[in-house]
Parts: structure tokens; sequence; C-alpha cells
């Protein structure tokens, strides 16, 4: 399901509805003062107004960049942590990349047949087969490395120093 874009004068006419705390990502409703505390199902904060529905996440980068935003990515994978120096505007394969591993470590696999772990990255189209490795941590490991080459700043690693 593809979200409606929402316009400028919308996001204009929604930001003088509620008051938005840069440092700490929250919001309120200016005429009653309670916090916007509603989520989705995907755990994202949002309001409905005029019968439509807006990310708070989306909100905070136009009420301080002006911009309407496509992408946001929660730098720090924290949904409902709101707070501009948190969210960064990003392309649709740059918000991919941060995105959470289903398992334990991110772009690693058991391998059966060679009774290894397998790690692999794609990027660009390109896949990138590390290797194979005889513990978990050492594919992780691997992955990390080559994740923070091709995506930099973006990259989801799977320990915070890549030792």
């Amino acid at each position: 399901m593809v979200a409606a874009i929402i316009d400028k004068d919308f996001y204009e006419e929604v930001s003088t509805k509620v008051e938005y705390n840069k440092d700490t990502g929250q919001f309120k409703w200016k005429e009653s003062g309670n916090l916007c505390t509603s989520k989705d199902v995907q755990g994202y904060p949002r309001i409905k107004y005029k019968g439509r529905t807006i990310k708070l996440h989306r909100l905070a980068y136009f009420i301080v960049t002006g911009e309407v935003p496509i992408e946001i990515d929660h730098i720090n994978r924290v949904k409902d942590d709101n707070r501009i120096e948190n969210l960064r505007h990003v392309s649709r394969s740059q918000n991919a990349i941060n995105r959470e591993s289903r398992g334990k470590y991110k772009g690693i696999a058991f391998i059966k047949s060679h009774g290894k772990w397998c790690a692999k990255l794609m990027h660009q189209n390109r896949r990138y087969f590390l290797g194979y490795f005889d513990s978990v941590v050492e594919a992780a490991k691997a992955y990390d490395k080559k994740a923070k080459e091709l995506f930099g700043n973006y990259a989801f690693l799977n320990f915070k120093e890549n030792s």
C-alpha cells in the first residue's frame, strides 16, 4: 500500500494546530494541550487531521526545514524518537539500508551444506559474497566491515564498533 502524498499546504495547515518540541520530539495539540500519543500499527506516532493520517516524524521534519519529506529515517531506529537530531532525509534505498534485521545479525546465514556461516549483502543491484566463516560473530563482523565501506553512516551494523 502506497501512502498518499501530503502536499505542502496541508503540512502548513497541520503545523499551525500542533506544537513541536525539537529537543524531546513530542507534539501537543495547541487547542487542548494534550500530547499526540497515537501510533499506527507499525509503531510510528501519528495524528489524524481532517480525515488524513500524518506520521509525526514527517511533520517534525517539515516544521523544522519547510520541506515536504518523501523518506525520513530515524537514525537510532527508534520509531517514536522524533527529535530533529534523530531524523534525516534519505532516499528509499538509504532508508532500507538502515532497516533492522529479522534475525540476531544482519547479512548472515548458516549454510548447512558447508557447515559454516555465510556473510553477504547487496548494493546497487550487485551481490557481495563475503565468504564462509566458522563462527556467527566472524560472519557478522565481515558484514559490518563491508556495510560500513559501502553505506557509510547509513549502514545498519551488527556491532557498534567493528573490532
